[in-house]
């Protein structure tokens, strides 16, 4: 069993892999996630295909592959469509109107947070008391929907909340997606003192790129000698660079949860210095020296 959730990962990261591909192959997101789409199908058929070779699933690990392998495939799949769906809509005309769409799409998330709310919870909370209902195969209440097109409509590839599951974590992906829209949309909003001629610095990573670093710094003690709260520290990091966080502890809950990249933002900083660093010991003392 555990070649299967250790050839589920693979295939989940060769998604990944495939994903970036096609986001560097195109120009503008329009195309991207419309690129991204049949990608996310085939890997989707190909883990429904790995999933019927094996017989005979402990229930543990049954629960454990609906509960977090599924949902991650079927999340890229969302998230993508969602994102296709944004840009093909996308309202022509001023900054204003635009500005609406975006903020009449978080509100439609939090709608869906609000609808489903009891299943948030489950999920915030990190419970398990419900999961041999949730997550086993064989359950009454799978009901057919327009998402099980995707790969067909196998009762051996269903569980009632699996689909519930990869539609929470599109979400919350799409909600950070939209807020950093807005964010390029209003950079009139960033943070900078009347008559100053320093430049404005803008955050241009994620906003879950953003937490992870506070995060990091927090718990390393990077402030106050670590007598400093991490709220304390959002609120002058997210006026200084101008990036609004909201539900701050989701964005921890979601970095602790990663799998693959638990730590995704901080090794981007890590293989930058060490190429930084190699790149200069590899120039003539007089070119590498500071000035």
């Amino acid at each position: 069993m555990r070649t299967l959730i250790a050839n589920s990962e693979q295939l989940l990261s060769n998604l990944r892999e495939q994903l970036a591909q096609v986001t560097n192959s195109h120009n503008n997101p329009l195309q991207q996630s419309q690129a991204a789409l049949p990608v996310c199908i085939e890997h989707i058929r190909q883990l429904r295909k790995q999933l019927k070779t094996f017989r005979n699933i402990p229930k543990d690990q049954e629960i454990y592959f609906f509960k977090h392998i599924k949902p991650r495939f079927v999340c890229e799949f969302y998230f993508n469509a969602m994102v296709y769906r944004l840009h093909y809509a996308w309202p022509m005309g001023d900054i204003k109107k635009q500005q609406i769409y975006l903020e009449e799409k978080l509100h439609q998330i939090n709608q869906f947070f609000e609808t489903n709310h009891h299943f948030y919870f489950y999920y915030r909370t990190n419970s398990t008391h419900l999961d041999s209902t949730f997550f086993v195969r064989g359950q009454q209440d799978v009901e057919p929907s327009p998402e099980h097109l995707i790969c067909g409509t196998d009762p051996a590839f269903y569980t009632p909340r699996d689909l519930m599951m990869a539609e929470l974590l599109a979400n919350y992906q799409f909600q950070d997606y939209l807020q950093d829209q807005l964010h390029q949309l209003l950079p009139s909003q960033m943070p900078a003192s009347k008559g100053s001629k320093d430049p404005v610095l803008v955050w241009s990573e994620s906003k879950s790129a953003f937490m992870e670093l506070i995060y990091g710094l927090h718990l390393s003690r990077a402030f106050n000698g670590g007598k400093c709260d991490i709220k304390t520290i959002v609120a002058v990091m997210s006026k200084t660079f101008g990036v609004e966080l909201r539900n701050i502890y989701d964005y921890i809950y979601h970095i602790k949860m990663r799998k693959l990249e638990p730590t995704k933002f901080t090794d981007k900083m890590k293989s930058c210095l060490l190429q930084n660093f190699s790149e200069q010991l590899d120039l003539p003392d007089s070119a590498a020296a500071p000035q």
